[in-house]
């Protein structure tokens, strides 16, 4: 019976040591994150050019959103697992902040489930959430004082089903189908196929993406 309470002990401490280091290497990860972020920001305070300073800025939202998860799964209770209420909010409103334009009004509707995503799962949502959005406060209003965005993020079945959309000027014709001819929608393209997803395009009087993703293996 002491034999085994000592294993129990010793199993107990052997774990809270893994978690230990676990958490760690989450705040490690995310403090570099934080100084490429920071670097990023003041390199893009020395640039003129318009196109190079949007250049830099997206890098930068792509690092915000892996610095996110990192965050993220630090303060989680389950370091397996990122909770995408918690790791959404944080993302939507920093996009909104780092997107506002001057004279525009963007009203963002969510309906974000609390649901339980590994950490590859949620960095890959993510970034394709980080590019759509980013790119509708950026472009899908031109000459408008107001636009709206909405995201959905669910369960439907096993499946897990994610849409960004916007009632702007409404994507071009058959650009989903060109992803080369942009990194954003590279990034979008690749991040579907790495998580095992479909996307759908429709255009109903702006832009709807819905991509729908089968239950991890």
């Amino acid at each position: 019976a002491l034999g085994e309470r000592l294993a129990r002990r010793d199993l107990k401490d052997a774990l809270a040591r893994q978690e230990w280091l676990v958490r760690d290497a989450y705040h490690r990860v995310k403090n570099n994150l934080m100084v490429v972020e920071s670097l990023l920001r003041l390199q893009s305070s020395e640039i003129q050019d318009p196109g190079d300073l949007a250049r830099f800025q997206d890098a930068m939202g792509r690092v915000h959103s892996m610095l996110l998860i990192h965050d993220t799964l630090n303060r989680s209770a389950d370091l397996a697992s990122v909770s995408s209420k918690a790791y959404f909010e944080g993302l939507l409103a920093s996009l909104l902040e780092a997107c506002r334009r001057p004279g525009l009004k963007v009203r963002l509707e969510s309906a974000i489930a609390d649901l339980n995503l590994g950490p590859a799962q949620a960095l890959g949502l993510g970034l394709i959430t980080n590019e759509l959005i980013s790119n509708a406060l950026k472009h899908a209003f031109p000459g408008r004082a107001e636009g709206l965005v909405s995201i959905g993020l669910s369960r439907e079945g096993e499946d897990l089903v994610l849409s960004v959309a916007d009632d702007g000027v409404g994507l071009a014709e058959g650009l989903e189908d060109r992803a080369g001819s942009s990194l954003g929608l590279l990034i979008v393209s690749a991040k579907t196929q790495e998580l095992g997803g479909t996307m759908r395009v429709a255009r109903p009087g702006g832009t709807r993406f819905e991509f729908r993703f089968p239950p991890r293996p």
